[in-house]
Parts: structure tokens; C-alpha cells; sequence
């Protein structure tokens, strides 16, 4: 983890947003027939926001770490699906879809946006703690 003034602001934040994909994922929902291209951009964005909220509090050399993190997230939570509910059910697509946004933002994190997280302690005027 990046040398951080608040470590535990933002790892709350990530296991809130965990939380949140986990709660939204597994709460009793309709029984759906199909599947609208509007389901797989909310995995595609719910995992990207995840995975680069990650790499914002790691070093460069652990973002591949942080999409993974959120990648096996999704595949838990796909799992959990087909076995522990009535009205939801696993799906290979969602998985690709969790898949592809964590890569998403794998890339922009590579690509300048990691190690965000200190760049906006610094922003927000927080010291960090000696």
C-alpha cells in the first residue's frame, strides 16, 4: 500500500464498494428472462470503479493485484449467485463483463491514474501521520 495520511479512509472506501457490489449482487431481485446490454455495462462500471479505486492506494507494481482482486470479487459473487439464490442466477457474460472493466481499469491506472490516492490526500491538504 501507498504511504497514506488516511490508510483506513480509503480502504473503508474500497470495502464499501465491495460491500455494495456484494449487497447489490446478492439481494432477492425479479426473476428477469432477458438480459439487457444495460446489465453488463453496470458489472463492466461496478468492477472498474472497484479495481481503480484499488490501484489508487497501491504501487504501480501492485495494480495488476488490485484487477485481480476485483476480478475474483465478481467471480465470487457469480458464484454465490448460482448456488445461494432463488432469483438470481450466475452468468459466464457477467463474469466477462466484471472482467473487462477491471482490465479497463487496469489500463488507466498504468496509464496515469493509479496511485491516485495520494494525489488527492495532497489535494485535500491531509499530512501524513509520522
Amino acid at each position: 500500500m501507498l504511504p497514506l495520511a488516511r490508510p483506513r479512509l480509503w480502504i473503508s472506501g474500497a470495502l464499501l464498494i465491495a460491500l455494495g457490489i456484494v449487497v447489490g449482487s446478492l439481494l432477492p431481485g425479479p426473476v428477469v428472462q432477458s438480459v439487457s446490454s444495460w446489465d453488463k455495462l453496470e458489472h463492466t462500471g461496478a468492477y472498474l470503479v472497484l479495481a481503480l479505486w484499488l490501484a489508487g492506494m497501491v504501487d504501480r507494481r501492485h495494480y495488476l493485484w488490485a484487477a485481480a482482486g476485483a476480478f475474483l470479487l465478481g467471480a465470487a459473487v457469480e458464484a454465490a449467485q448460482a448456488l445461494l439464490t432463488e432469483t438470481r442466477q450466475g452468468d459466464v457474460l457477467d463474469i466477462v463483463a466484471n472482467g473487462t472493466g477491471a482490465l479497463v481499469a487496469l489500463a488507466v491506472a498504468y496509464l496515469g491514474l493509479g496511485g491516485w490516492a495520494q494525489r488527492a490526500e495532497r489535494w485535500l491538504g491531509f499530512a501524513r501521520a509520522e
